[in-house]
């Protein structure tokens, strides 16, 4: 029987680079990986009462699961005992090395962070933050080809909102135990942000890490799509994709309203200033929208049904 793996999480938004962070670290001979694996995030959701719409009744069940915690010796303590025991099954049994760490890069762990913290303490735990006008940018570039209406499915305004004020959170409770890495610095020196983030593994850097990543198989669908086609090395030049989106009067009116809403403790946490940020966007030049009517009705489309579908998850 080979030797439990000890567990590294990456935790971030979408659209900032950790399929790519990701893909570098499993280079690593003591690192495995496999796609994004989600699995805690139907196990510590069983325990709240809110955040889950599903055919089954959720509040039932979770009043179901509320009686088993409290029938056990520990209660919660050994509910979260037995997650870890089973989540640790799961990533040995997918991973293809018998000593190091197995990663768990799933975007939405912003979530459950505090849960994580609990069910595995030992763990190490690396925060990936990335200016919001870029993840913004991507997620339009990535899942709706470059228009603000998303399909239903995509709840991508909880990520540029609650999704930024969470990871922040996050890395509040834990900079004492973690390292936090901007993307901005990763692709413009990944030497030596991968040398870094190495040494807090305590792990050997590895030359073959940056020549090698893009052969990386993440082994599952759940995957950045756009990510793995495009970038086969690292590319500064990603950094200012974002002004060839937001490059109409009324595109970057909704930036900079964005931006205006973000709460100012939660950028510096991050490393980025909203007063900076703000004169970036009002410096960056717009030409005519000829999809004017199309952005307006999209955005406010989408506005309108994430309200929606915030009362339904409540």
């Amino acid at each position: 029987m080979k030797p439990r793996l000890k567990n590294l999480f990456i935790f971030c938004v979408p659209r900032t680079g950790s399929t790519l962070m990701q893909r570098i670290l499993m280079t690593h001979s003591k690192i495995s990986s496999v796609a994004e694996p989600n699995i805690l995030l139907p196990l510590v959701f069983a325990t709240k009462l809110k955040g889950v719409l599903a055919n089954y009744s959720h509040w039932v069940t979770y009043y179901g699961i509320r009686d088993i915690i409290n029938n056990l010796p520990n209660k919660q303590e050994d509910y979260f005992k037995f997650v870890r025991e089973f989540a640790d099954k799961i990533y040995n049994g997918v991973s293809d090395i018998s000593d190091g760490y197995f990663l768990d890069k799933t975007a939405r762990y912003y979530f459950i962070i505090p849960e994580i913290v609990k069910i595995f303490p030992d763990a190490k735990f690396i925060f990936l933050f990335r200016n919001p006008v870029q993840v913004y940018a991507s997620i339009l570039l990535s899942w709706s080809k470059n228009r603000f209406y998303l399909s239903q499915k995509d709840r991508f305004y909880v990520d540029l909102m609650e999704g930024l004020d969470l990871v922040s959170q996050g890395y509040e409770m834990l900079k004492e135990k973690s390292v936090a890495i901007q993307y901005e610095q990763f692709v413009e020196d990944p030497e030596k942000q991968v040398r870094y983030i190495m040494n807090y593994l305590d792990l050997k850097y590895e030359d073959q890490m940056l020549d090698e990543f893009s052969k990386q198989d993440l082994k599952g669908g759940n995957i950045d799509p756009t990510g793995i086609k495009m970038y086969k090395k690292v590319e500064v030049e990603t950094l200012e994709k974002w002004k060839t989106v937001f490059n109409s009067r009324y595109r970057k009116l909704v930036l900079k309203n964005y931006i205006c809403n973000l709460d100012n403790h939660t950028l510096s946490i991050q490393g980025y200033d909203k007063a900076s940020i703000l004169q970036e966007i009002e410096q960056l030049e717009t030409k005519g929208n000829h999809r004017l009517i199309r952005d307006v009705i999209d955005y406010n489309k989408t506005k309108f049904r994430n309200k929606f579908n915030r009362l339904a998850y409540e």
